[in-house]
C-alpha cells in the first residue's frame, strides 16, 4: 500500500536513502524494504554514511531519539514509477510542510492505546513506524509529528494523520 495523500503539503524528492544501491532493482528492493524504507515510514535528514557520494539522506527516524523528524515516505521500495531505485527516480519521494494523509497500518505501532485526535510519535519500538505513545521518548521522540485523525479497523487498515511536520 501507498500513503494516501487527502492534503498535500510539500513533496521532496531530492534526498536518497543512506544506503548504497546496486543499480539492481530485484537486489536494491529487497534491501530498502529490509532497512525501513517503505511507504508510509517516518524518515530523518542527515549527512549520508552508507552513500557517501549522496550529500543529505533519509533514513527511517531512529527509535533513540537522536534524529529530528522530517517527514514521510510517500512510496517504498518497486512502488510506481516514481519509488525509490534505479528502476524508478533513484530519490526517496518525502512528504512533508503538514500533510493530512492516510497512513498504512503496517506503519503503526500495535498494542497501544489509541484515539480520535491524540498526538502521534516517533515510534520507541521500531525505526521509522508512529505510536500514540510518548511515555519513555527523549530528544525526538518525545515530540509530536500528527494528530489522529482516522483510527484503523478491519474494513479500513488505515490511520488518519494530519501531520504537524
Amino acid at each position: 500500500m501507498y500513503l494516501e495523500l487527502e492534503y498535500y503539503g510539500q513533496n521532496d524528492g531530492t534526498t536518497v536513502p543512506d544506503l548504497t544501491l546496486t543499480g539492481d532493482p530485484g537486489v536494491d528492493n529487497a534491501a530498502l524494504t529490509a532497512a525501513g524504507y517503505n511507504s508510509g515510514a517516518l524518515v530523518s535528514i542527515k549527512a549520508g554514511t552508507s552513500n557517501s557520494s549522496a550529500g543529505l539522506v533519509v533514513n527511517p527516524c531512529p527509535v533513540n531519539g537522536s534524529e529530528v523528524p522530517y517527514g514521510f515516505l510517500l512510496l517504498g521500495a518497486g512502488q510506481f514509477s516514481s519509488s525509490i531505485t534505479p528502476s524508478g527516480s533513484g530519490k526517496t519521494p518525502v512528504v512533508r510542510a503538514m500533510p493530512k494523509f492516510k497512513l498504512p497500518s503496517s506503519q503503526v505501532d500495535s498494542g497501544v492505546t489509541a484515539g480520535l485526535g491524540k498526538y502521534l510519535y516517533p515510534s520507541q519500538i521500531t525505526a521509522g513506524k508512529i505510536s500514540f505513545d510518548e511515555s519513555g521518548g527523549t530528544g525526538s521522540n518525545a515530540t509530536p509529528v500528527g494528530i489522529c485523525t482516522h483510527l484503523v479497523t478491519a474494513a479500513e487498515p488505515w490511520l488518519g494523520v494530519a501531520s504537524l511536520l
